[in-house]
């Protein structure tokens, strides 16, 4: 006997969307696992580049800031010796001499009065003595004959010279600064062992 119901297989055929006509899914695939974040071993890895490159950094920086502070400490001493030699030289080269028997230039070498030699006024006067809070001591071990020749204590150097110009023509104006009349001046000259701190040794 004949059915016209179709048979359920057939229907379910009919019914069935091929695999390849199937649309395809619009959002993006999804993965097993999710990796929306760093791991601990990244960031270990990540703090200890960090620690390494500051600690470079550190080392440079200290290294160029020693070396300017060195540079800028040897330019400050050379400019103010450069300033007292230039000084010694403009009064050396107008000093006045006269030959009449009498003591124009004079190169006094100081005594040693104290245990720790220091610097030394020669007239006792401590208005023209450098302070003691300042002076640059030598101890007993570097009094060697090759560093005290021209005294432990120093050599006092005086003379009179013209180049101060402290004489003004009042005459006329602008006051015109002239040559000064002969006026004594004296250097004290003391070699000390280079060093950085208040005494030396």
């Amino acid at each position: 006997m004949l059915s016209s119901a179709p048979h359920a297989s057939a229907r379910r055929a009919t019914t069935r969307t091929p695999a390849a006509l199937r649309p395809l899914r619009s959002g993006p695939v999804r993965r097993g696992r999710e990796t929306g974040g760093f791991t601990l071993l990244e960031i270990l890895v990540a703090a200890a580049i960090t620690a390494l490159l500051a600690g470079f950094m550190a080392v440079v920086i200290g290294d160029v800031a020693g070396f300017w502070s060195r540079t800028s400490g040897r330019l400050a001493t050379e400019a103010q010796a450069r300033l007292v030699l230039d000084q010694l030289e403009l009064d050396l080269s107008s000093a006045s001499y006269a030959d009449d028997g009498k003591t124009y230039l004079a190169v006094t070498v100081q005594p040693v009065t104290t245990t720790v030699p220091g610097w030394l006024s020669n007239d006792q006067n401590p208005a023209r003595a450098k302070p003691a809070a300042l002076s640059l001591f030598m101890t007993a071990p570097n009094l060697a004959d090759d560093r005290n020749r021209f005294g432990v204590a120093g050599t006092w150097l005086r003379f009179f010279t013209t180049a101060r110009g402290t004489n003004q023509n009042a005459a006329t104006a602008p006051f015109a600064v002239n040559a000064s009349a002969p006026v004594a001046v004296g250097y004290q000259i003391v070699r000390r062992v280079i060093s950085t701190s208040a005494s030396a040794s």
